[in-house]
């Protein structure tokens, strides 16, 4: 009896969207509760993304695909649901820092400079880390590096969830079923 194998995309999609909405109820929470930059919250959010990349794999492999899963399936679904989740949640960022409080980057900016004030650097040191935060806090490119940033993540997550979750059909399980 040979399971249908969904759509490895279409399964990526709804698991990175339900880890992206958990990621952006965090992130109104973190913006209500006035505690942007809190790191305990990126914590949360890196914790959010490991367990939900498990759990959707886990699923993904019980459900879906009839119990087993191959090493490099695991590391594509996992990598899919990465890039669509972190899409989804840098655009909400976007949206959110383009359009409804773009007041937030401007704290973000502060904090980041401060963080460097504390380090010791030099003038020049600071001037040109000035610019470079006010390159980089800026929506466009907090979209770009939100995706590229998903991604990466989620490939190394990815392989390491992969590794621990797969399982391989039996070899003769295999041969009976043709």
């Amino acid at each position: 009896m040979e399971t249908k194998s969904p759509s490895i995309g279409k399964q990526a999609l709804k698991y990175g969207a339900i880890i992206a909405v958990v990621l952006i109820l965090i992130s109104i929470f973190t913006h209500v509760t006035n505690l942007t930059g809190n790191s305990m919250l990126g914590w949360l959010e890196n914790l959010v993304i490991i367990a939900g990349l498990f759990w959707a794999m886990k699923v993904f492999r019980d459900t879906h695909v009839g119990g087993y899963m191959e090493f490099g399936q695991g590391v594509s679904f996992g990598t899919l649901a990465s890039l669509f989740g972190g899409s989804l949640t840098s655009l909400y960022s976007f949206i959110f820092l383009k359009y409804v409080d773009p007041s937030v980057l401007v704290e973000l900016k502060e904090v980041a400079l401060e963080n460097f004030l504390q380090g010791g650097y030099s003038e020049a040191e600071l001037e040109m880390m000035d610019s470079i935060i006010q390159f980089v806090y800026t929506p466009g490119v907090m979209l770009i590096g939100g995706i590229l940033g998903a991604v990466l993540g989620g490939v190394i997550i990815s392989l390491i969830l992969a590794a621990i979750l797969k399982k391989p059909k039996p070899l003769f399980e295999e041969a009976t079923q043709e």
